[in-house]
């Protein structure tokens, strides 16, 4: 499911951030993204020490949380990939 990537990117960015615009650009989707290595994303992203600091901080386990969350009360994930 890419939606699990995509919520990790927001939580690692923040929310708007401009800089998802940059992973695009370079990785096409938050999957590639969050596979390649630190000091490539760091380099062509652009990065933020914030935002460098929770490339490791931001735990699969709440990302999961926040998917069961919005199962739980009916809301649709949309990301950058879904066609609408």
């Amino acid at each position: 499911m890419s939606a699990e990537y995509w919520i990790w990117l927001q939580q690692v960015l923040g929310y708007g951030s401009p800089t998802v615009s940059s992973v695009i650009t370079h990785y096409g989707n938050a999957k590639e993204f969050y596979l390649a290595p630190d000091e490539e994303k760091i380099k062509k992203c652009r990065l933020s020490k914030t935002q460098i600091a929770k490339l490791h901080t931001v735990a699969r386990k709440l990302v999961f949380k926040i998917l069961q969350d919005c199962a739980k009360f009916g809301i649709n994930i949309i990301t950058p990939e879904d066609a609408i």
